[in-house]
C-alpha cells in the first residue's frame, strides 16, 4: 500500500512540475531563437531619436564571460511564447546576479554625482561592454582597458568599485576632528574618502609613508580640465620640478570643507582670496626661499582701492584672479602671462578700457611694443598689489605728488635720458 501511494504522488509531482514548466514557458527559448534575428547585421532600432544597432555577433558572445548564459537570463522579459517580443524591453538588471557589487556600485563616486551630473554615472554597460563582457581577473591593465574609456588623462589610483567600509576604517583613526561635519558643509558632501583618496584606500596598510609627490587626492580625475590648465602654469610646473611647497588644489580651495566659490567661508571667494594667496606670497621665507620679486602683494592689495572696494562688497572691483588667472597662473615671462609687459594694457582694459586705449595711443607703448624694458606700462606708474585712488582733476596735491614720484623717476634719470 505504501509503495502504491509512492507511485502515485511520485506522478503527480511530476505532472505537475511538466505542467507548471509548460504554462509559465520558463526558459522554452534558446541563444538559437535570438539570433534568428539578432545575427542580422542590418538590424535596427529607434532609441531617444537615434538608430541603434540590435545586431549580436555570436562569435564575441561564444568568446565572453557570458558564454554559458542564455540570452533570456539577462533580457528576461525578451521570453514570449510567440515572436516577436516587445519592441522595447527593460534594461538589462546586472544586480539580479551581481547583488554584491550593485551596492557597490550605489556607493561610489559618480552615483553619489548622479544629481549633478547623468554624465559622470556610467552603466555597467558602459565599463564592462554588453555582449563581450570580459573577467576582470582576465585584464592586465584594468584601470587603462574599462577606465581609460573615459579617463583617458589620469590613471584612476584606487579600484572603482570601492568598498563602503572604507569611510569607517579612516576614522577610526582620523578622528581628531570632525571630518563628517566638515564634510556635510563641503560641496564634497555626497562623496566618500576613498573618492577623493584613491592611494590611501588602496594602500590601507603603509598610507603612513606616502612617498613625497605622491598623489594623496585625486582631484583631477572629476577636474581633469582644470588639472590640464594648472600643470602648465607656475604652479604645476614647480610641482613638476620637485618644489612640493608649490601650490596644489587643497591649499587654495581648503581640503574637507571646500565650499563654492560665491559662498562668504570660500577660501577663494573674493573677500578672503588675498588671504589665501598671501599664505604663501606674504611669507617671508617663502619669499626669501624662492627670490619672490613681489613682497607681501596679499597684504599690499588689502590696502589698495581694489583691496578696499573687494571688503566693501564690490563684485566688479579685481581680485588676485581678475589680473593673475584662476588655475592656469603664469609668471612675467611664461607665453601668454597676463602680467607680462605687453598684456599688462589688455588685463588692466578689461575694467580700464577708455585709459587703456588712450595708453595704447602713447609713445609709452610704442616704445614697449619695440622691446624697450625701460618704457612704462600700467603698473609701472600705478603699482602692482597696492594701487592707490587718484584725482588729478580737483586736487593738485595729487598731480604734484604723481609727477615727483612716479613720471620724474624716469624722466629725471640721467641714465634714461
Amino acid at each position: 500500500m505504501k509503495e502504491h501511494l509512492f507511485f502515485y504522488w511520485t506522478k503527480r509531482i511530476l505532472l505537475f512540475l511538466v505542467f507548471f514548466l509548460a504554462s509559465s514557458n520558463i526558459f522554452t527559448q534558446t541563444n538559437d531563437d535570438c539570433l534568428m534575428c539578432h545575427s542580422d547585421a542590418t538590424l535596427t532600432t529607434v532609441r531617444y531619436g537615434q538608430t541603434v544597432s540590435m545586431y549580436v555577433n555570436s562569435q564575441i558572445l561564444a568568446a565572453s564571460v557570458h558564454k554559458n548564459q542564455k540570452c533570456i537570463s539577462c533580457h528576461k522579459d525578451a521570453n514570449v511564447k510567440d515572436f516577436p517580443h516587445p519592441e522595447v524591453l527593460a534594461p538589462v538588471d546586472c544586480g539580479s546576479c551581481h547583488a554584491n557589487y550593485q551596492k557597490l556600485v550605489d556607493n561610489d563616486v559618480h552615483h553619489k554625482l548622479l544629481n549633478l551630473s547623468v554624465v559622470k554615472a556610467p552603466t555597467c554597460k558602459l565599463c564592462h561592454g554588453k555582449h563581450d563582457v570580459q573577467s576582470p581577473s582576465t585584464i592586465a591593465d584594468k584601470e587603462k582597458s574599462i577606465c581609460g574609456k573615459c579617463h583617458t588623462v589620469n590613471k584612476l589610483s584606487a579600484p572603482y568599485h570601492t568598498v563602503a567600509m572604507v569611510n569607517d576604517n579612516c576614522l577610526k583613526c582620523h578622528k581628531k576632528k570632525d571630518y563628517k561635519g566638515l564634510l556635510a558643509k563641503s560641496v564634497h558632501s555626497k562623496l566618500a574618502c576613498s573618492n577623493c583618496h584613491g592611494y590611501v584606500a588602496k594602500n590601507l596598510a603603509s598610507h603612513k609613508k606616502v612617498p613625497e609627490g605622491t598623489a594623496v587626492t585625486d582631484c583631477y580625475l572629476c577636474h581633469a580640465e582644470i588639472a590640464q590648465e594648472h600643470k602648465k602654469s607656475i604652479h604645476g610646473l614647480s610641482l613638476t620640478s620637485g618644489v612640493y611647497e608649490a601650490a596644489q588644489c587643497w591649499d587654495c580651495h581648503g581640503t574637507h570643507s571646500i565650499y563654492r566659490v560665491k559662498n562668504d567661508s570660500s577660501k577663494v571667494s573674493p573677500k578672503n582670496l588675498a588671504k589665501t594667496c598671501g599664505s604663501c606670497h606674504d611669507d617671508s621665507l617663502m619669499a626669501r626661499k624662492y627670490s619672490f620679486t613681489v613682497k607681501q602683494p596679499g597684504k599690499m592689495y588689502t590696502q589698495s582701492v581694489h583691496g578696499k572696494l573687494v571688503m566693501a562688497g564690490s563684485k566688479l572691483a579685481p581680485t588676485c584672479v581678475t589680473c593673475h588667472g584662476k588655475h592656469n597662473i603664469k609668471n612675467r615671462v611664461q607665453e601668454g602671462s597676463p602680467i607680462s609687459s605687453i598684456a599688462i594694457p589688455d588685463s588692466c582694459g578689461k575694467c580700464h578700457a577708455k585709459q587703456a586705449k588712450e595708453y595704447k595711443e602713447s609713445i609709452h607703448w610704442i616704445a614697449v611694443q619695440k622691446g624697450v624694458r625701460e618704457a612704462p606700462s600700467c603698473n609701472d606708474c600705478h603699482g602692482e598689489h597696492n594701487i592707490s585712488a587718484i584725482n588729478t582733476l580737483t586736487k593738485r596735491e595729487e598731480i604734484r605728488k604723481l609727477q615727483e614720484t612716479t613720471c620724474l623717476q624716469c624722466h629725471q634719470n640721467l641714465l634714461l635720458s
